[in-house]
């Protein structure tokens, strides 16, 4: 699901494909910016990186990539998400409210991630997870945090969480598919509504259609 991706339509997939963004657990604490990095052992040098802007009501991401500045939108309250094009087109997805799920591909339901599991964004280390051990202390990004394991007994899925208590935040996840999504220069504050709005002037398309 965080393999390196090079359609369109499949790199606006993996734009929900983490806790930050649609198909994820909506962000409870302090509004933030961040950079987030998105890393896979098993494809050396391929590295994700994403503008990431959150708040209790909507979430913002940015793929820091000049050849795709994909941009997603999730409006919480509206219950929809906006995947917005370079050829100055926009998908809208409604987002499912069991699911917390959306996306600009059409996706058989029974395909459809739910959003019971949480990584990095989540204000409690292994939240959805039913089985989690403290391990001990590590740092990220100079930050003194909690390593936690942490396992899903209904479909074994299992992570490793670097919690950061004094801002409730898990910075760091590392998932058994080899991927690591990791906060950086997280920056607390007032958000510009702005960002979560879609500008005017773009056209509506419909959603993308397998096989592309």
């Amino acid at each position: 699901m965080h393999m390196k991706l090079s359609l369109f339509a499949l790199l606006l997939c993996l734009l929900t494909a983490n806790p930050a963004q649609a198909g994820a657990l909506r962000w409870t604490g302090r509004p933030l910016t961040a950079i987030q990095v998105e890393t896979n052992r098993h494809e050396p040098g391929e590295v994700d990186r994403y503008r990431i802007y959150a708040t209790a009501t909507a979430h913002r991401s940015e793929l820091l990539d000049p050849r795709n500045p994909l941009v997603s939108i999730v409006d919480y309250e509206k219950h929809l998400c906006w995947f917005m094009r370079q050829d100055g087109t926009y998908i809208e997805d409604p987002l499912d409210p069991v699911t917390h799920y959306c996306s600009p591909v059409e996706v058989p339901p029974a395909l459809e991630p739910r959003a019971d599991l949480g990584g990095v964004l989540a204000t409690r280390p292994c939240e959805g997870y039913d089985l989690s051990r403290r391990l001990g202390s590590g740092t990220v990004a100079g930050r003194a945090t909690q390593k936690w394991a942490c396992g899903h007994s209904a479909t074994r899925r299992q992570a490793v969480h670097w919690f950061d208590p004094a801002w409730g935040l898990v910075l760091r996840e590392t998932t058994d598919d080899g991927t690591t999504i990791e906060l950086r220069e997280v920056r607390f504050g007032p958000q510009d509504p702005a960002l979560f709005r879609l500008p005017p002037g773009l056209r509506k398309v419909p959603r993308l259609k397998p096989p592309f």
